[in-house]
Formats: structure tokens, C-alpha cells, sequence
């Protein structure tokens, strides 16, 4: 099964990722908050070096030529990248402050909660075609996106820690989703595997039916033997 790695790595990270809200809260939104204003930064420094060097190059004309052969000069023109001056002004603001963020992170986590059990749900229904699921399997997902919903429409109404409850639905989430991904993959290999000999069986039916049937004809036509 091709994505089986990237599931266990998805629920590994959100297993560490609950734990650390659980235990560090306060502290690890601070710094997850400095580590995304870093990376967004640095690709705006990427992204302002880059066009620093294509404008100093912009002094080569390219040739082109226009229907009736004429040449035509023009200069490579590289438009200020406005986007990555905003990004660098939001990622210094989110380094140097990050307090001012820590507030829009809880609603990220939340709406991560609800990708994340949107997805398990599309998951085993894709599981439901070579396996049965219980009915638990469909629960804690559920629960999982009600209490993402809950923290991104009114998080007042899961008590006075949102992020202690975020944390431990991420890891509730990184289980079943380690779980999930243990049990579809084996099942899905049962069942490759159930299909196959039952494609190899047929096959062999097929062959056997066509070989007698050919001896029939073969009587048929040139009569019994005595």
C-alpha cells in the first residue's frame, strides 16, 4: 500500500504533536508560533534574492521576432515580489512576537482536528470495500471533528484549556490513525490476496472448460470411435 508511511508518519507526528501541547502548552505554542514565522522568513528572503538576481541580469535582451521577421528588443522585466515582502513583515512579527499569534494558533490546530478527522472517516470508508469496520472505528473520528468544530466556532464552550483538549484529541487522533492504517493495510493485503486465488482459480476453470470443450468438437466431428 503506497501511502502506508506517510499515515504512520502522519500519526507518529500528531501523537508527538499532542503530547507536547499537553505537557509544554503554553511554552510550545510560543515556539511553534516563532518556528512558523521563521520558515515564512526565510522563503521571503529566498524569494527577494531570487529577484534581486534575475533584475541584475535583466540587461540581456531576448530576440524576438515578429511576422513579417522584424526584430523585435525587449527586456526581461521581473515584477517586485510584493507577497514575499509581506511574508517577510509576518514571519519577523511572528518571531519577534509571538504572542500575538498564539491566540489564531489554537484555531489552526482546530481546523487541523477537523481535516484530520474528515479524513480518517474518508479513509475507512474506503476500507469498508475489502473490510468490515466497527462501529467504534467511526466514533472517535466523529468526536474528533465535533471537537475541532467546537474549538474553532465557539472555544469558550470546551472549558478553560482548549489547547490541553486540542492536545489530547491530536493524540487520540495519532492512535486511531496508527491503528487504522496497521489494520487497513493488512486487510488490504488479504484481500489482494483473496483475489488473486480466486483470479487463479477461475482462470484454471476457464482453461479446463475450454480444453473440454474443444474435445467435444474434436469428437463430434470425426465421430465415435470404436
Amino acid at each position: 500500500m503506497k501511502r502506508f508511511p506517510k499515515s504512520i508518519l502522519r500519526a507518529c507526528c500528531a501523537i508527538a504533536g499532542g503530547v507536547v501541547l499537553v505537557q509544554y502548552r503554553e511554552q510550545a505554542v510560543m515556539w511553534i508560533t516563532v518556528g512558523i514565522g521563521i520558515v515564512f522568513f526565510i522563503s521571503a528572503v529566498i524569494s527577494f534574492i531570487d529577484y534581486l538576481a534575475l533584475r541584475k541580469n535583466s540587461e540581456e535582451q531576448v530576440e524576438l521576432y515578429d511576422a513579417q521577421g522584424r526584430k523585435l528588443g525587449q527586456r526581461r522585466q521581473r515584477r517586485f515580489p510584493v507577497v514575499a515582502v509581506g511574508c517577510g513583515i509576518l514571519g519577523s512579527v511572528m518571531a519577534l512576537s509571538p504572542g500575538t499569534f498564539v491566540g489564531g494558533l489554537m484555531f489552526v490546530l482546530a481546523a487541523l482536528l477537523i481535516a484530520g478527522g474528515a479524513y480518517q472517516l474518508f479513509s475507512l470508508s474506503l476500507a469498508t470495500r475489502f473490510a468490515r469496520v466497527g462501529l467504534v472505528w467511526w466514533v472517535l473520528p466523529v468526536v474528533i471533528l465535533l471537537v475541532g468544530m467546537v474549538a474553532l466556532i465557539k472555544p469558550s464552550a470546551i472549558a478553560s484549556a482548549p489547547l490541553l483538549i486540542i492536545g489530547w484529541c491530536l493524540m487520540v487522533y495519532g492512535v486511531v490513525d496508527l491503528i487504522d492504517a496497521l489494520k487497513i493495510c493488512r486487510c488490504k493485503k488479504q484481500f489482494d490476496k483473496a483475489e488473486e486465488i480466486s483470479s487463479v482459480r477461475g482462470d484454471a476453470e476457464q482453461t479446463s472448460d475450454d480444453v473440454a470443450g474443444q474435445a467435444n468438437d474434436t469428437v463430434s466431428e470425426n465421430g465415435p470411435t470404436v
